[in-house]
């Protein structure tokens, strides 16, 4: 009898030399706690979707150079950009329990190392949170200042113009 084994890595990165190299140093995958909190730091304070991907974006371009971002929400008729797009790109599509919150996608001028796509995927793991609460609260303003049943705006939106 034959064992065959089925298990795969969920992300396959190129080697290269950084990726040997922290291998060899044994240096963590993670991101510090340090460093976690600049980005929770950066990422509060807006609830503006907007905001918060050009905060995200200029907190990555501090981590290492990436060139550009691009977010997209469907359902919500989302679709931003930040820099500038490259031949080597990542793609991710963001979900929070069983929300979806949208899709980014990553670019640079120079593939990703391995550390690159792990500080990537941890800190996008950070920004689904800010993102949830970003898309509900827009949800939720558009029933406070909408009649559920024309869509046109309210009393209360009409006195806040």
């Amino acid at each position: 009898m034959k064992k065959v084994s089925s298990i795969k890595p969920a992300i396959m990165a190129p080697k290269n030399q950084a990726a040997e190299s922290n291998s060899a140093k044994n240096e963590p995958l993670v991101l510090s706690e340090g460093t976690q909190l600049q980005l929770h730091q950066r990422l509060t304070g807006t609830l503006d979707t907007s905001s918060l991907i050009n905060r995200f974006y200029g907190w990555l371009i501090e981590q290492h150079s990436i060139t550009g971002i691009d977010y997209v929400h469907p359902d919500e008729n989302l679709v931003l950009s930040a820099g500038s797009k490259q031949q080597h790109e990542t793609h991710y599509v963001l979900r929070l329990e069983k929300h979806y919150l949208g899709e980014i996608t990553i670019s640079n001028q120079k593939p990703f190392s391995e550390q690159d796509l792990f500080t990537q995927k941890q800190s996008i793991d950070i920004l689904v949170y800010y993102l949830k609460n970003s898309i509900d609260y827009q949800a939720l303003e558009k029933i406070a200042f909408h009649d559920a049943l024309t869509g046109v705006m309210n009393r209360t939106a009409l006195d806040e113009l």
